[in-house]
């Protein structure tokens, strides 16, 4: 296998299994990253399966009891998997979709395919993390873990990072190593066989699929905002081509759009963070507003990345540092302006006009303005019984309406807005 220096931190073997050179492919079990190119993990199964001399299987468990499950983020991600179905034929992968749970069904498909080894792309959250162990144990085949969402991987700080401070200097040392075109390999060996019983997207409209799962329709699909790699890299030339020479200036100015739109796409997989990067680093744009944008998409998402890796309490209060907790915990009983209920809030029904339409923006359109939603959670903790509930308010709206929800991203964002971190 080759030890190109692009993997160097991110490759993690998740079990002690070898790697059975008398299988029939590799597999590759698609969760977080859901695409077909610019893909680190699929890169690192086609390359051990040039290696070997066997042909790729991506597999996909599509898994409708997650988590805050909605027909808004499943149609979102089913749009994008159409498309990464469909170009993984083209360059001669194979792809399987069952709906079952994809810890279960990966070692279970792994066996009927005679899979030589199973490569995985890395989840950041408890529950991928979870996941992932227990399908390692029911592996009988190598299982390799490849971190391929970061720009420099989340591995190589090691521990928690303080703040963007401390990750900074360490991601500007090596940046320069993993800053880089990986182009796709080709692949050598094409899947020709059958894949037997599966969810076929080449002829299913992700709309008629998603009306067949057991999600809530409580919160519906954005209408005019689609899934896929088609419509980010649409969204990624706007950015480029009539908002990233006014990014370094208006950013955080919620009257203006300067902002990318890609965080959907980012959290579902669909758009690879190295290449928008490289794309947005060789731009023709001032330098101010691309290292603007570049320390949003690698210094801060990245310090995102770190924090819900190595603090095992990323959505609850335990995660506030000791001079946070003493402060939230001093002023625990002081007299708030309004307590709000839950509802209330969810409905948009506070006196503060600007922080309703923040909420509705989200309710109906899975989004707020980056710089709104700092205020959106500072105004929840003033409006609720405790931080406790408050941390647990914004997670909950969050999760539930936001198309990049349940993401490091929004974790990160709501712990920096309540409890102090930086």
């Amino acid at each position: 296998m080759s030890t190109d220096l692009v993997f160097r931190g991110r490759v993690v073997e998740l079990n002690d299994r070898p790697v059975d050179e008398n299988g029939s492919c590799v597999f590759y079990w698609m969760q977080r990253s859901q695409r077909a190119v610019d893909n680190l993990a699929l890169e690192y199964a086609v390359r051990l399966a040039n290696d070997l001399g066997k042909p790729v299987l991506a597999y996909f468990g599509l898994y409708d009891a997650y988590p805050m499950a909605s027909a808004r983020a499943f149609r979102f991600m089913l749009e994008g998997l159409k498309e990464t179905a469909e170009a993984l034929e083209d360059r001669g992968i194979g792809f399987v979709m069952r709906r079952e749970h994809p810890q279960d069904g990966l070692p279970k498909a792994a066996r009927e395919f005679r899979a030589c080894a199973a490569v995985v792309d890395e989840d950041y959250l408890r529950i991928g993390r979870s996941w992932r162990a227990r399908a390692a144990k029911k592996l009988d085949v190598g299982f390799f873990q490849v971190d391929a969402e970061t720009v420099v991987p989340a591995r190589l700080s090691g521990k928690e990072e303080w703040g963007a401070y401390t990750l900074r200097p360490k991601i500007k040392k090596v940046l320069a190593d993993y800053f880089v075109d990986a182009s796709d390999s080709s692949v050598k060996h094409r899947w020709r066989s059958d894949v037997g019983e599966c969810l076929d997207l080449r002829s299913t409209e992700p709309a008629d699929l998603s009306s067949q799962l057991h999600v809530s329709e409580e919160v519906p699909p954005v209408e005019g905002i689609r899934g896929g790699i088609t419509a980010a890299n649409q969204k990624l030339q706007r950015f480029v081509q009539g908002k990233l020479s006014r990014y370094a200036s208006e950013r955080n100015q919620i009257g203006t759009s300067v902002t990318s739109e890609l965080s959907p796409y980012f959290h579902f997989g669909q758009l690879s963070s190295l290449r928008t990067a490289l794309v947005v680093s060789g731009a023709d744009a001032p330098v101010d507003c691309i290292d603007a944008f570049l320390e949003q998409l690698i210094v801060r998402r990245e310090l995102s990345t770190n924090f819900c890796l190595y603090n095992p309490d990323y959505d609850n209060i335990n995660s506030a540092p000791q001079w946070a907790r003493r402060t939230l915990d001093a002023h625990r009983h002081d007299k708030r302006p309004e307590i709000f209920t839950l509802e209330q809030l969810e409905s948009c029904q506070t006196y503060d006009e600007l922080w309703n339409a923040s909420q509705l923006e989200l309710v109906k359109y899975g989004r707020i303005h980056p710089y709104m939603r700092m205020v959106w959670a500072k105004s929840i903790l003033q409006w609720s019984p405790t931080p406790e509930d408050a941390l647990a308010r914004c997670i909950y709206l969050n999760d539930k309406y936001a198309l990049d929800g349940r993401d490091p991203n929004g974790y990160a964002n709501i712990a920096w807005s309540i409890l102090g971190k930086a």
